[in-house]
This record gives structure tokens, sequence and C-alpha cells, in this order.
């Protein structure tokens, strides 16, 4: 039995993970048929026997249901328990731990980051990660689990059945060959891929766990700052957060959120250091450290049907196109003139070249030496917030499976398997 007061996060990392199907062991190894989410009825349907250590991947379904249920605060003793008008950073963490490590060492550097609380969602079991992690000592934080990872469902949605269909076959092929999702191609005939739609139901599902999943923030008042693991925090981040949202409330209450990093290639801290701007969001430009507040994300969560609906991979591209359509609105953002969030190089999801992030780090280190931070107050230079069209939508994102567990992140007590459905 579950305490009541658990939400919806906890529920269902509980019933999915105990929802697994008949199996017969081989060996060391498993063979069983996958259980895996059906729309529109949720059922436990046999795909073809699949063969791999379902002991390992036991351990690491029951070490993601352990960290999202306990929930554990490290580092209390020296730094005390979470307080609502506490900081929250909110990082999401896939790989590459060269680069998580920079992300570290910029939170250490962060004035304020003692009083802050900082979480880190996962979604692989990397050692390398781990090891950065365990050597946090500047801070609260907690380590939670994407429970919805493919490193969890190698063999089955919403990682990649050995029966879903190729990227690029043609809809007529699919159907003939009856692969799972034949029915549903996004708007360009392509077929869903797992690395690409896993960043999609991270972002939502981390952002419905912070902000109603962890019972630590039950009354949180501070907002909560989105970073990713490819980013890089400047010193006075906290400082200039806690003076952007006093300026939001009393200057700009319509706009949503605050952005405190940019993308341009040069920053002036000594003439735009204590300088925003109020825009109209725009994905390219105004998703680096993102400020949520309890507000805005329920205006998010309550935008979920349009949201998981919208054929668009990308969580920042979805949210621009589906705002003017549902109870968010358009979108407006205070933004930082001078960046408080770097992006460390063009290593991102979409680049195939390579870029030393410890040499980035030293770079975005040097450039803010003898720059005038910590602003005494903010100074609004820029009032346009001119409404933009809505963006192209990129696809990738037309599988119904897709869709329906996007929406489920929002819900409570949801089971996603029959009764029935049993290792």
């Amino acid at each position: 039995k579950f305490p009541t007061h658990i939400k919806l996060p906890f529920v269902m990392v509980k019933f999915l993970f105990e929802c697994g199907c008949s199996s017969a062991f081989n060996n060391k190894n498993m063979t069983w048929s996958s259980c895996f989410i059906n729309f529109p009825s949720f059922k436990c349907i046999s795909s073809p026997q699949l063969t791999f250590n379902f002991r390992l991947l036991k351990v690491l379904r029951n070490k993601a249901i352990s960290m999202n249920f306990d929930q554990e605060m490290k580092n209390v003793a020296k730094f005390g328990m979470h307080a609502p008008d506490s900081v929250i950073f909110l990082l999401q963490v896939h790989s590459r731990p060269e680069f998580v490590q920079q992300l570290i060492n910029s939170l250490r550097a962060s004035t304020g980051i003692e009083h802050a609380t900082v979480v880190i969602s996962v979604d692989v079991d990397s050692p390398e990660i781990n090891e950065v992690l365990a050597r946090i000592d500047f801070c609260r934080y907690m380590v939670i689990f994407f429970p919805f990872a493919k490193v969890l469902y190698p063999n089955s949605f919403p990682g990649e059945d050995p029966n879903d269909c190729p990227k690029k076959i043609p809809k007529a092929q699919a159907l003939e060959r009856k692969c799972n999702n034949a029915e549903y191609p996004d708007m360009f005939g392509n077929y869903r891929e797992v690395d690409f739609v896993q960043i999609k139901h991270h972002w939502f599902w981390k952002l419905n766990m912070a902000f109603s999943g962890i019972r630590a923030f039950n009354n949180q008042k501070a907002p909560i700052i989105l970073l990713e693991d490819d980013y890089f925090v400047v010193p006075d981040i906290i400082h200039c957060a806690k003076q952007a949202e006093e300026l939001r409330k009393s200057k700009c209450p319509r706009c949503q959120t605050i952005s405190l990093g940019n993308y341009e290639q040069t920053q002036d801290y000594q003439a735009q250091g204590n300088q925003v701007e109020i825009k109209s969001w725009i994905s390219s430009k105004h998703n680096l450290g993102m400020v949520v507040s309890s507000d805005f994300y329920n205006k998010i969560a309550n935008c979920a049907e349009q949201f998981c609906n919208y054929d668009d991979y990308n969580w920042d591209w979805s949210l621009q196109a589906v705002s003017p359509h549902c109870e968010m609105g358009n979108l407006f953002t205070l933004a930082f003139k001078a960046t408080r969030v770097f992006h460390l190089g063009s290593c991102g999801v979409h680049s195939k070249g390579e870029c030393n992030a410890k040499q980035s780090a030293e770079s975005r280190t040097a450039q803010l030496q003898n720059q005038k931070l910590y602003p005494e107050s903010l100074h609004i230079a820029v009032d346009s917030p001119t409404v933009v069209p809505a963006p192209r939508p990129n696809g990738g994102w037309g599988d119904l499976r897709d869709q329906t567990l996007c929406k489920k992140y929002k819900h409570d007590n949801y089971r996603f398997c029959s009764s029935s459905c049993s290792y």
C-alpha cells in the first residue's frame, strides 16, 4: 500500500515496473513477451520472444523505483532541509559525464548555492555520471530516474520494440508488414525514433515530478530553474534569478517565465549586465536557463492535451506552438541581455562533431573574469513583446503511444497494465 499523498510519478512507476509479462528463463537469460502500452486500451500484448539479461534489467528497474519513491535528499546534515523559498535547479541529464562535470563545477562556484536545492533527473545508469554526482558536497541534492527511459525498456515501448516500424518505411509497406505503429507516422511520413522522442517525454515527466511529485516541494514558493547536462552557469545566477522573479511579479505580470540565458556569441556584462528585455518567448532563443513558477507549471500541465498531441519531438517548439491555443496563452519572457547560462559549444543532440567540455568551460570562465556581475538592481531595457508566428513543426511525434503516455504524466493513480499482467 502507498501513502495517499503519493502522487502520479510514484504510482505510475510502481504499477508500470511491476507490470511485466509471463516469462521463462533460458539459462541466465530470460525470454519473455513484452508488456507495453498499447493505445487506446493499454492492454498487455505479446510481442516476439526477446532474450536479454532480464536479471540485470530488473535490478535497474528496481533502482529507478527506489530512487523515485525514496526521494533521498543528500547533504541534509550539512545544509539543512529544503525550505519553501529555496531556489531549485532541475537538471535533465542523459549522457556525456564530461559535460555534467563542468555543469556541476559551475554550480559549485555559484554564490548562494549552499542555500539552494539541486535535483538531477537521469535517464541512464552511468557509473561515470554517478561518480560525478556523488562528489556533490556544496548543496542539498536529489537524484531521480526517468521511469520510461529506453534503457529500462530495451525491447518494448517506450523503448524500441523489434516490431516497431523503421523510420523511413512507406506507410503502405508498414501496414503490409503489420509493424506496431504502422498507422501512426508523423506528418512527414516518418516513424518514431526513440532517442529523440525520449527527450520530450523526459522533459515533461521531470517537470510534473518536480511540481507535483517530490514531497519536499509540496509548499514550494520559489520558482524552478531548468538546466541540461551541457549547460554552464554564471556565478551570480541565483542572485539574478531572485531579482528577476521580483521584477517579473511587479513590472511584467504578463511574463510567464524568465530566460536566464541566451545564445549570443558576444556578451557585454559591463554595459548590459543589469539589463533585461520583455520579449515574446521563442523556442530557439529563450529555452536556455528557463525559469518556471508554480503558476506557469499549472498552465503547462493544463495544456497537456495540446502539448502531447503536437507533432514535434522538441519540447520547446511544442510549447511555443500550442501556447496560444490553450490556457498558457501567448508566451512572454523576461530575458537577460547578458547571459547567466551558457550552452557549451555545439555539442547538442543534433551535432555530429566533437568538442572539449573542459576547454569550453575554461573559455567561459575566462570570459567572465573582471566582468560586472551581481547587479544591484535590474533594468528593463526593451519592452517589445510582439506576438510571433508559431514555428513550423519538425514532426517525429506522430506515434499515438507517445502522445498517450505523455498525457498521463499529470494524472494521479493511473495503472498502465491490466491486473493479469505480472512477472
